[in-house]
């Protein structure tokens, strides 16, 4: 049915277009089109009609699918090479995206260091893969109760020749839209895996647990519960120790492929976490379709517990959903012990935050866990 909608979406632009405008697919749902001739305003008309073309539903199968459109507009200069167009229609899409989707932004002069930025992050990534500059750090997770370490969140450290250890937020979204995410993720997984395995050996707690965060288009790939596998051979693991986690928007962006990968890896002995949970759309859905072993509460709902009603409310809520499913509970963010009393009140069995610990290496959290 897919392939179906991006087929009728194609037939739909070539109708807005001239004969000898450019219209292509780049690859997934994304296309581009070349129309010579037109400015700033002229670009943005033909945005607007392309996009009003689309909201008509398209009749698949007897039944009408319905599809929205962001747009990204970027206008040739004398001097402007193909690929910087392309990289200017593309931050114009993401900016189009950000504003909530279905509609349309044209490039202007104050997304140019942006754009600079981003194309200086992307050669330097690919730098730092090539001179293998990529760290696994662990954050401990512990026991409300008493602060007990029962597992360790493994996170992503680009150690950066002149910048030092830079986290995950700061590199993911260009690692993510350059498929650079794919070298990467392989790297955080059997890195974190061989990493986590000798942390075990060396402090001899047998039920400490390893979580692994996976990004969208890595769960996309059908060959991510052979690299699970591998990666966990390799480091000796028994995979009931390993969680993975991915964000409701990982579930949103493609649930019938997330599902199919769901009951592999869940064939395999894995669990599963939902991360930044309550910030998505349909988290009860997701909650009844796939196999969760854990909901991680968003940091924002515990950054103000104290003091904020409707995240009381909202992480209360949470924690008694969970418990009437039989699921685990972890709240991440944890800062201050105000908090911590809040949650305990509230019943919540885990925590992770700098309250505790923030991301360590494997040998500074061996010497951690040692004095624990």
């Amino acid at each position: 049915v897919g392939d179906q909608v991006i087929c009728a979406v194609a037939q739909r632009l070539l109708t807005q277009v001239r004969e000898d405008d450019l219209v292509a697919r780049l690859g997934g749902d994304e296309f581009a089109l070349v129309v010579p001739g037109l400015d700033a305003q002229a670009g943005q008309l033909l945005a607007e009609r392309i996009r009003a073309a689309m909201e008509q539903p398209v009749e698949i199968s007897g039944r009408d699918v319905s599809q929205t459109l962001s747009i990204g507009v970027a206008i040739g200069e004398w001097d402007l090479g193909a690929d910087e167009l392309l990289v200017r229609a593309d931050r114009a899409l993401y900016g189009a995206k950000a504003k909530g989707r279905n509609r349309s932004v044209v490039f202007d002069e104050s997304m140019r260091d942006e754009v600079l930025a981003r194309l200086d992050m992307e050669r330097e990534l690919r730098h730092a893969l090539d001179h293998e500059e990529f760290e696994v750090y662990f954050q401990p997770e512990f026991e409300i109760a008493d602060c007990r370490i029962v597992g360790v969140e493994a996170l992503l450290r680009w150690a950066h020749p002149e910048r030092g250890l830079i986290p995950a937020s700061s590199f993911i979204d260009v690692a993510e839209s350059t498929g650079m995410i794919d070298e990467l993720g392989r790297f955080a997984l059997r890195e974190a895996c061989r990493g986590f395995a000798l942390i075990r050996s060396e402090v001899g707690i047998s039920d400490l647990t390893l979580r692994v965060n996976i990004s969208g288009r890595e769960f996309a790939r059908a060959e991510l519960p052979d690299l699970v596998r591998a990666a966990l051979e390799q480091a000796g693991l028994d995979p009931a120790l390993l969680c993975l986690e991915m964000t409701e928007m990982t579930l949103m962006d493609s649930p019938e492929v997330a599902l199919d990968t769901f009951s592999r890896l869940h064939d395999l002995g894995v669990q599963f976490a939902i991360d930044d949970f309550g910030t998505g759309y349909s988290s009860l859905t997701y909650l009844k379709r796939f196999p969760v072993d854990v909901v991680k509460i968003d940091r924002g709902f515990v950054a103000d517990l104290q003091s904020d009603e409707d995240s009381l409310a909202i992480v209360g809520s949470i924690i008694s959903l969970a418990a009437a499913l039989s699921l685990d509970v972890v709240a991440e963010g944890l800062e201050h012990e105000e908090q911590l009393a809040v949650l305990r009140e509230l019943g919540c069995a885990r925590g992770q935050g700098y309250l505790v610990s923030g991301a360590l290496s494997a040998p500074e959290l061996v010497t951690f866990l040692r004095a624990d």
